[in-house]
Formats: C-alpha cells, sequence, structure tokens
C-alpha cells in the first residue's frame, strides 16, 4: 500500500511539474496523453487500454463426456509510460498488465546511435519470434493470439540486450536485428534467491525485408491495414533462437522440470526454433502467413532424476521422452482480413500443428484450427469483435464464442 501512495504522489509532482512549465499537453484518442517538454527535446506518452470479454466455451470429448463453461474477464488491462529524449538519444518504456500474475510487461531503455541504429536494454517485447507476436495485444487481428503464437512461446518478452539497424538497398529494405537474453522470459532471474536463473542464455535474430517499400506511416503497428496502402506492400521475414540449456516447454520461463547429468549436476538441452512469416496489405486487406519449427538438442546422457540416488538404468531420458518436456514439432498459421471504409473488419484464421513425436505424451498435439471474426472500429480508440473459434483435436473438439469490448486510452 505504502508503494502505491509513492507512486501516486511521483505521478502528481510529475504533472505538477509539466504544467508549471507551460509544457504542451494534448490528448490523441487510441494513443494516450503525449506531453511535450523543451521545444520537442522531451516528449513522453501515458497511455493503456483494456479487454473486457465475454466467452462462452465448450469441449467434446469422443472418449468421455462434453462440458461448457461461460467466462468473464478482462483478456488484457495495460498501463503504460514511455517516452524520448532527443538530445540524449534516448528512448524507455514501461508497461503493467494487470490481468496478469505477474504484472510488469516491459521495462527497457534504447539508445539510437543513429536513425537506423539502436541497442536496447531490458524486459521487452523480442522479435526473435513470429511476426504476430511483435505486436502489441491490442493490435493483434483478433481478441487472442493464434494457437502458433500461444504454444510456442509464452509472450513473446524477454530480458536482455537487443540490436536493430536498418540498410537501404536498390533491392529493398533490409532490417537486421540480434539479441542475447536470458533465455527464461518474464521475470527471468526468479523472485528471489531461492529460485535463481536456469540454463545459459538464448541467441537469436531476426531479419525482415521491404521489397516493395515499408508500409505506411502509423500503418505498421497492427496487423490489419488501417491506412489502407494504395500500392501492394509486404514485408517478408525469417527469425530464430537457440536456447542454451531450456527449463521450459518453449524456453521462456525456468525451473519448470530438473534434469541431470551421470554426475548428478543439472543438465538441460538445447531448444531451438526457426519461423518464416510474410505480412502483405493494399487496400484495406491484409495477409498474415507464418511457419515454425521447433527442435531439442543435446539430450544425450540426460537423466530425468538424480542418477547418483536413484540409479542410472531408472532414470535416463529416451529420445523421444523429451516432446513431453518441450513443445516439438511445426505449425502453420494463416490469417487473412479485410476493413471497409465504415471501419468494419471481417476477419479468417486456419492453423495446423504437426508433432514431432506422434506419442501421447507429447506437449505439442496434431490439430486443426479455424477462427471466424467480425469487428467495428470507433475513434481509434474503441473495438468490439466478436469471434468464433473451432479447435479439432484427435479425439477432442474445443469451440468457443467470444465477445470482445477494447477501449485505448
Amino acid at each position: 500500500m505504502k508503494n502505491k501512495y509513492i507512486f501516486t504522489l511521483i505521478l502528481i509532482s510529475f504533472f505538477q511539474f509539466l504544467i508549471a512549465q507551460n509544457n504542451s499537453i494534448k490528448y490523441i484518442s487510441g494513443e494516450g496523453l503525449s506531453l511535450s517538454t523543451n521545444e520537442g527535446n522531451y516528449s513522453f506518452n501515458i497511455g493503456g487500454y483494456i479487454q473486457p470479454s465475454y466467452r462462452s466455451e465448450s469441449s467434446n470429448n469422443s472418449l468421455f463426456s462434453s462440458k461448457s463453461d461461460n467466462i468473464y474477464r478482462s483478456n488484457n488491462s495495460v498501463f503504460f509510460l514511455k517516452g524520448k529524449m532527443k538530445s540524449e538519444k534516448l528512448k524507455f518504456m514501461l508497461s503493467a498488465n494487470l490481468s496478469k500474475n505477474e504484472p510488469l510487461d516491459e521495462a527497457w531503455v534504447s539508445y539510437e546511435f543513429s536513425d537506423d541504429f539502436s541497442l536496447s536494454f531490458g524486459q521487452m517485447l523480442s522479435f526473435i519470434n513470429n511476426k504476430e507476436l511483435m505486436f502489441r495485444e491490442d493490435k493483434t487481428q483478433f481478441n487472442q493470439r493464434s494457437i502458433l503464437s500461444d504454444l510456442f512461446s509464452n509472450s513473446g518478452r524477454e530480458f536482455g540486450v537487443f540490436v536493430k539497424s536498418k540498410i537501404n538497398s536498390p533491392f529493398g529494405l533490409f532490417i537486421p536485428m540480434i539479441s542475447l537474453s536470458s533465455g527464461d522470459g518474464i521475470n527471468s532471474f526468479g523472485n528471489d534467491s531461492r529460485d535463481p536463473d536456469k540454463g545459459s542464455f538464448k541467441l537469436g535474430g531476426r531479419l525482415d525485408f521491404y521489397p516493395l517499400g515499408k508500409f505506411s506511416e502509423n500503418n505498421n503497428q497492427s496487423i490489419a491495414d488501417f491506412i489502407g496502402e494504395d500500392k501492394l506492400k509486404l514485408v517478408l521475414g525469417v527469425a530464430g533462437s537457440i536456447n542454451d540449456g531450456a527449463s521450459n516447454q518453449v524456453g521462456e520461463g525456468h525451473g519448470d522440470f530438473i534434469f541431470y547429468d551421470n554426475k548428478g549436476l543439472e543438465k538441460y538441452p538445447d531448444f531451438s526454433q526457426i519461423y518464416f512469416d510474410a505480412l502483405l496489405k493494399y487496400k484495406g486487406a491484409s495477409l498474415l502467413i507464418e511457419y515454425v519449427d521447433s527442435s531439442a538438442s543435446d539430450i544425450d546422457e540426460i537423466y530425468t532424476s538424480n542418477p547418483i540416488d536413484n540409479g542410472i538404468s531408472n532414470s535416463i531420458l529416451n529420445p523421444g521422452q523429451i516432446s513431453s518436456y518441450l513443445i516439438l514439432g511445426n505449425q502453420y498459421n494463416v490469417q487473412f482480413g479485410y476493413l471497409t471504409k465504415s471501419n468494419l473488419s471481417f476477419d479468417f484464421r486456419y492453423g495446423k500443428s504437426m508433432p514431432e513425436y506422434l506419442s501421447e505424451s507429447s506437449i505439442l498435439r496434431d490439430f486443426e484450427n479455424y477462427s471466424f471474426g467480425i469487428s467495428k472500429y470507433m475513434n481509434n480508440s474503441i473495438k468490439v469483435q466478436a469471434v468464433y473459434n473451432n479447435t479439432k483435436f484427435e479425439n477432442d473438439e474445443i469451440k468457443y464464442a467470444e465477445v470482445l469490448f477494447q477501449i485505448s486510452f
């Protein structure tokens, strides 16, 4: 409670300072409150969004019985503060999602050596996953990310160092990106000394290529084509990462399982992911295509329990058994949407998974998924969406209908 009072006092003092200095303060619908000082050398933006929703969900298992649930919740309740210090070449962002058990989403600082090269440090939404995970939750096409995004990542946010650059060429614009992170996702170093980081680091990168030029200004922060590109625009991307010692099923957490070497010391497998994606926009239409393949390596002589205590023959990890600990296999996701001039959007999504191991214990299961959505956007700050989703497994089928109301402020 004391921390809340301190935080409130800091905010009040901050606003009093800005007003006293006769600085520029304005509100932009859907983008928050913008504050500018010292002739634009320092700018700040305070905003957020909430996504209350109602979902009716049912599952039908051919081996058991069917069941249904009604769910009321706020998918995301986000508050953020970001800013830019032009003279110091610095940017920063602080973001919290109050709908999560661990509310801190992002906290990072970026130094811009030039308009084409920057280095960031902290916890941020990484670029080493699929294209959809490069957008904030309020900028995605559907009320919930695709199953590809949910299965092969947790939140897409990592703690580490991130480098981004731009290269103009006669063939188009190239944007190479490299990251070195803890490999343990959000809150990667645990709550205290009894919950330490596991494994080593995650090395990742992405290369985006714009053969037809970049998207129009303010049209590159979302999947939908809000501007309505007059000419076809396209970005092709490839991304990948290798996590040196993963103890989470997608390499964005730690301590979910413990393995050992033959001496009884902790040892973890390496986990790799590679993504290919493409995003097209033209006159209100958008098409997103994504593919991912994940694999595990360095799994020889790994034991599921301490061999010193339990015996080597009883605890050695079989090759196929690793699929019950890590998401292994490949999956693709295709999304199409069309936004009319009256800001009514019609969206379709289809995805299919192919697990590396077809055992019953494999975390990744063989399934097909499709979704239909209808959305209405109002004043760049309000979105109402209705979605129907169906996921079919071999012996199970999960369906839900959801209505989401989003307000950005």
